[in-house]
């Protein structure tokens, strides 16, 4: 019996002696560092790059920009393709202006004649090219060459406007004169208490002078 659990302590030695200690499974502080470099690596590249800011190129004209947008041939000839660059410039997105007509580029200095001469060159089915004062979305005037062209079927029939803008020129901003100084909290306050004041004495001036014309009429029959 002795000699049996001496072989059973003997082998439980052994296998505790195999077995690998907790502490030397844990990675070390280097395997720590190298292992989460390896995770940001691989996060970074699997991350997109930067996206621009999508207004930064509103109202920034370029030498090889082509802004061309083709409307529906009937009115109010909505918008059915942009290119990136007249989006780009124009400070829109694709969704934004897709169904709208291009009334969304005009403003306080776009001249109601110049548009009535275009219109009335798209109703003969004529191409035809204007100067117009055209505004970007959030407000920046322009001034630009706009030409539109008919493109028909084999049937001669308009099926699309082609609008083409060229020598595109960003106008200053007009300045605005500055709206009048609004009065601040305590002057209201002051001006309504002014009033209420007024309206006092003249109430009491009332009610003096209505007492002493009734004490005068009746010191009169007296």
């Amino acid at each position: 019996m002795l000699a049996l659990e001496q072989v059973w302590f003997q082998n439980r030695r052994q296998r505790s002696g195999a077995r690998p200690k907790v502490d030397s499974l844990q990675p070390t502080s280097e395997e720590d560092d190298a292992v989460t470099g390896l995770a940001v690596t691989g996060l970074a590249a699997t991350l997109p790059p930067q996206l621009p800011n999508p207004f930064a190129l509103e109202g920034s004209p370029t030498a090889s920009m082509k802004m061309e947008a083709y409307t529906y041939p009937a009115a109010p000839f909505t918008v059915m393709w942009a290119s990136q660059d007249w989006l780009n410039f124009c400070g829109f997105t694709n969704t934004e202006v897709i169904s709208q007509s291009l009334r969304c580029i005009q403003g306080p200095e776009t001249c109601v004649a110049t548009l009535g001469e275009l219109m009335e060159a798209i109703s003969r089915g004529d191409s035809v090219a204007v100067t117009l004062t055209n505004y970007t979305k959030h407000g920046i005037p322009f001034r630009h060459t706009i030409t539109v062209e008919p493109l028909l079927n084999s049937h001669k029939q308009v099926v699309l406007y082609k609008c083409a803008s060229s020598d595109v020129a960003v106008l200053p901003i007009p300045h605005r004169p500055p709206s009048p100084a609004q009065p601040s909290v305590p002057e209201l306050v002051a001006a309504v208490q002014a009033s209420r004041a007024s309206t006092t004495s003249a109430a009491v001036w009332a009610c003096n002078g209505h007492a002493y014309g009734i004490q005068g009429a009746y010191e009169a029959g007296a």
